[in-house]
């Protein structure tokens, strides 16, 4: 605990500009997202090497646990391939293609379900957005209130167990899914459901 104490605490600034080089990067010189997370990881590296006596140490396990990531996530990526190349999930495509009533009760239907099949927020409004954009547009929708129904929608049964983030949070955290899921499934899956079918109730109401 002494020697613990004489070490050299991590001033603020430096647990800032690691963010500020990160964000000047993409926003002022439009690096590639890739480019600008490696050079902000060796700003930081170069920011912290003096206040750790284990150096080797630290870089080998930062490598080990990033390729854990990769690997996590990069499998996940690949589930969500293959599920939307199967014929079941073309059949949930025309069977929600079908849905009637409101436009958006049905869009947002949609992309949650997607999302949910895919395991990916991003996989499933892209192709929500794709697939059924024009066609409820067609119905008469508005473009706004499609658009913000599918930022909310595709965050729903996104983050069900197969979903990568989760998987990476589980893995950074040593916890297991029977361990930390439950809170989990209610602040991001039960709560954005609800925040959900509050946004679509606005949207009926207001456009």
């Amino acid at each position: 605990m002494e020697a613990f104490e004489q070490r050299e605490l991590v001033k603020t600034w430096r647990s800032v500009i690691p963010m500020i080089v990160l964000f000047v990067l993409l926003n002022v010189f439009h690096l590639d997202v890739n480019v600008s997370i490696v050079v902000a990881c060796f700003v930081c590296v170069g920011l912290y090497w003096n206040t750790t006596d284990k150096k080797l140490f630290m870089v080998d396990d930062g490598i080990k646990r990033a390729s854990m990531v990769i690997m996590n996530t990069a499998a996940v990526v690949g589930f969500g391939y293959v599920v939307k190349s199967t014929v079941g999930f073309q059949n949930l495509i025309d069977m929600l293609s079908d849905l009637g009533g409101n436009p958006l009760i049905s869009f947002a239907s949609a992309t949650t379900l997607i999302a949910g099949a895919t395991g990916s927020g991003s996989g499933g409004i892209g192709i929500a957005m794709e697939v059924f954009a024009q066609k409820y547009m067609a119905l008469g929708a508005d473009p706004e209130a499609l658009h913000r129904i599918a930022a909310i929608a595709c965050n729903g049964l996104d983050t069900l167990p197969h979903n990568s983030m989760v998987i990476t949070c589980l893995f950074a955290c040593g916890m297991t899914h029977k361990e930390s899921y439950k809170p989990i499934f209610v602040t991001s899956v039960c709560i954005t459901l609800v925040s959900l079918a509050f946004a679509v109730f606005l949207g009926i109401i207001f456009y």
